[in-house]
């Protein structure tokens, strides 16, 4: 079972969400009553660099089955419009087997000279406590 709080600065009991964090509790039960109990903060945020794609790779990318879905579509007003389901720097390619779906605008693989410097957007975001806020404890 999960559950959902807000976060610990605007208080777990609050039903309105200022700053986008939210924290998951997961309680299990296991054999002879053992429980554990996974606590983690997720947050949303926003990429400053736009991607052509929602894969983006720097690397020949192989897509496989026919159960794969990728879909570019924005679905809301959280990106800029309808973007390709993957995308790979020159000279990658991407490799479909078993026909993956897969949806946007274009709704085929695109490849191109579009680099981004995917280390700085990593180290951009290490300072966010959802990508390394994780507590694990034993009942």
């Amino acid at each position: 079972m999960v559950y959902l709080t807000d976060d610990s600065t605007e208080g777990p009991a609050s039903t309105t969400d200022a700053n986008g964090k939210a924290v998951l509790t997961s309680v299990a039960t296991g054999p002879n009553n053992a429980k554990v109990i996974v606590t983690t903060t997720v947050q949303l945020y926003n990429f400053s660099t736009s991607s052509p794609a929602v894969v983006y790779s720097k690397d020949n990318v192989t897509l496989s089955g026919s159960s794969l879905s990728i879909n570019g579509n924005d679905a809301g007003s959280c990106g800029s419009g309808n973007i390709a389901p993957v995308y790979t720097l020159d000279p990658a390619t991407t490799n479909q087997n078993g026909n993956p779906g897969l949806s946007g605008n274009p709704s085929t693989p695109q490849h191109g000279t579009t680099d981004i410097d995917l280390q700085a957007l990593a180290n951009g975001r290490l300072d966010i406590e959802s990508l390394v806020a994780f507590n694990s404890q034993r009942v």
